[in-house]
Parts: structure tokens; C-alpha cells; sequence
């Protein structure tokens, strides 16, 4: 996506309000290629004013409790990347689907790793005692403990949501059944 000036996108933002035009219109008419990034910059100035239209200069790292939480509320609602995002404070709602490649394909592990080139390794560090082991493979365990819970959380949601839809279908075809009992009745007498 390209990169708007906040002055540029306000002035769209506030074309919009005014009713000069729809988000294809003004898209046109301002060149932006996807009326979709209008759409989301009206949507975050509604709900943080100028602020909301600001890209975020500094690089702000997120707890994998944050991350699970977004993207938890996305799998269990009906709600878009952009009003989990809107939800959370994100005004980059592409991390979201990020964070759900991550954890279906590295798991929870996925979420904590950081970006960029891994720290040089002291040589002191590699004459550490034993104990380091024994407390990493313990925040491992608790990472484990915590990925596990979390599947569990999704598979919950998941049977309550089959349950459900379950539940309508055997209505829906209680209903069906009835009817037609009722109308092969009507049509014996």
C-alpha cells in the first residue's frame, strides 16, 4: 500500500464526511488505488480522530498474550482484521492475519520470536552452567502450556459454534417435517 501524508488522507476523511462523494468516488478522485484504504481511514478517524490517520513511527512490539487475545476475538466473531484492529488500537490490521500464520505454523513459539538478526553470542554465555537449561526448557514448558491452552480455547469455540449450527439444522428440519406431515394430513382429508 502506499504511503499518504496525514494532511492528504484528513483531506480525504473530511470529503467523505461532507458528502462530496462514496469511497470509489473519492478513490478516483484522488488517485488512491483501492477505495478499501479510504474505507479504513474514515473508519479509524470515526473512532480515534487525527490521531488514528498518524502511521506509527516507532516500531512497538506486542505480548503474546496481546497477540493470541486479537486474534482469539477474530476466530470467535464475525468481526473483519479491521475492527479487531479498530477494537485493539492497531492501525495496521495486517499484523492480524501475520500473527494467525505465525501460531498455526510455528505455534505459540511463532508469536515470541523476534524480528531481525539474533544477538551475538559471548563466549562467557557458552560456559554458562546447567541451571540456564533447566529454567529455558521450564519457559518452554509454559510456552507449551500456554499454546495447549489456547488450542483447547479454539476447539471449544469451535464445538460450541458445530453445536450450534447443529442445533439449528434439527430445528430447521423439525420444522420441514412438520409442515409436510401437516400438509400430507390437509390432503387425506
Amino acid at each position: 500500500m502506499a504511503k499518504y501524508s496525514l494532511k492528504f488522507k484528513l483531506k480525504v476523511v473530511i470529503a467523505y464526511i461532507n458528502g462530496e462523494g462514496g469511497y470509489d468516488t473519492l478513490a478516483k478522485k484522488y488517485g488512491v488505488p483501492s477505495s478499501k484504504d479510504i474505507r479504513q481511514w474514515v473508519k479509524m478517524y470515526k473512532q480515534y480522530g487525527e490521531d488514528g490517520l498518524k502511521r506509527a513511527r516507532k516500531n512497538r512490539s506486542y505480548s503474546i498474550e496481546f497477540k493470541l487475545d486479537a486474534t482469539a476475538l477474530y476466530e470467535s466473531s464475525e468481526m473483519s482484521y479491521a475492527e479487531v484492529a479498530i477494537h485493539f488500537g492497531l492501525n495496521n490490521p495486517s499484523l492480524i492475519p501475520n500473527w494467525r500464520r505465525q501460531f498455526r505454523e510455528e505455534g505459540i513459539g511463532g508469536l515470541s520470536k523476534r524480528k531481525g538478526r539474533p544477538p551475538m553470542v559471548n563466549k562467557d554465555e557458552l560456559s554458562m552452567p546447567k541451571t540456564q537449561d533447566t529454567k529455558l526448557s521450564l519457559d518452554e514448558a509454559n510456552k507449551r502450556i500456554q499454546e495447549l491452552e489456547y488450542e483447547l480455547h479454539l476447539a471449544t469455540i469451535k464445538n460450541e459454534y458445530l453445536e450450534q449450527l447443529r442445533s439449528l439444522g434439527h430445528q430447521k428440519a423439525m420444522k420441514t417435517k412438520q409442515e409436510s406431515s401437516t400438509n400430507s394430513e390437509k390432503n387425506t382429508d
